[in-house]
C-alpha cells in the first residue's frame, strides 16, 4: 500500500526542485526543514569514515525523508542524494511548525509516512541480526520493489555493486548469494537488472517472521 499524497495546497507551501541523478540534495542538520519526493527516487545516506556511504533508506514518490531527524535532531547527520531524476518539495522549518499547528491532512500523512518507515527499519533491523545471508538479501530485494513508483513490477534497475552498498556487504559477497538465489528460481539476473519471483520472495519471508 503506497503512501497517501499531500494534496496541492499544501505543496504551496513548499519549494519545489528538480535534480539530476547523483545530485547531492541535502546535507541534514538541526536547522534543516522536511523534504518530500514529488517523483524519482532517493537515498539518504550516511558516509562513512573511509569514504563511502551506507544507505539508510531508498525514498520513493509521495513519501518524506527527514522527518525522523527533525523531531529527533540530536541523531546522526545524514545526506540525501537523488538516485534518478527527481523532484523534490522542501518545507523548511517554518513552514513545518505553521502546518503541523493548522493541517489536520499535513500531520496524518506525516505520521502515517513515519509509521511505514519505522515499520520498515524495524523489520530491518531484525534482518540483519538473521544469521542467514541469503534471507537478508531477499528481504532487502523485497523492500526495494515495494519502495519503486511502479510497486507491481518485478524488475529492480539496481546494479550489484549498488545492491551490495545497500546491504552493508562486500560485492563479491553478493555477487555470490545473488547467484545461489538465482539458481534457487528466486531471481533473474542481468546487466544493471534484477528480476524477482516476488510470489516466492514473499511466501519465504513470511514463512521466515512466523519461525
Amino acid at each position: 500500500m503506497s503512501n497517501p499524497p499531500l494534496p496541492l495546497s499544501l505543496l504551496e507551501h513548499a519549494v519545489v526542485q528538480d535534480w539530476k541523478n547523483g545530485d547531492a540534495i541535502h546535507m541534514w542538520t538541526p536547522e534543516s526543514g522536511i523534504f518530500y519526493v514529488l517523483h524519482g527516487t532517493v537515498h539518504v545516506v550516511r558516509l562513512l569514515e573511509n569514504g563511502g556511504r551506507s544507505i539508510l533508506h531508498a525514498v520513493g514518490r509521495d513519501n518524506f525523508f527527514f522527518e525522523n531527524r527533525y523531531f529527533h535532531p540530536h541523531s546522526r547527520t545524514s545526506v540525501a542524494y537523488a538516485a534518478s531524476d527527481t523532484q523534490t518539495a522542501y518545507f523548511p522549518p517554518e513552514k513545518v511548525e505553521f502546518l503541523l499547528n493548522t493541517s489536520l491532512e499535513f500531520c496524518r500523512i506525516l505520521i502515517y509516512n513515519m509509521a511505514r518507515k519505522n515499520l520498515n527499519s524495524g523489520k530491518n533491523i531484525v534482518d540483519n541480526r538473521h544469521s542467514n545471508p541469503e534471507f537478508m538479501l531477499l528481504s532487502a530485494l523485497y523492500d526495494l520493489s515495494r519502495e519503486k513508483e511502479d510497486s507491481s513490477s518485478r524488475t529492480l534497475h539496481i546494479t550489484q555493486a549498488n545492491l551490495a552498498e545497500y546491504v552493508g556487504r562486500h560485492p563479491v559477497t553478493t555477487n555470490k548469494i545473488l547467484k545461489l538465489l538465482e539458481q534457487k528460481g528466486f531471481i533473474s539476473l542481468g546487466r544493471g537488472v534484477i528480476t524477482l519471483n516476488t510470489e516466492q520472495i514473499f511466501a519465504i519471508l513470511k514463512r521466515q517472521q512466523e519461525m
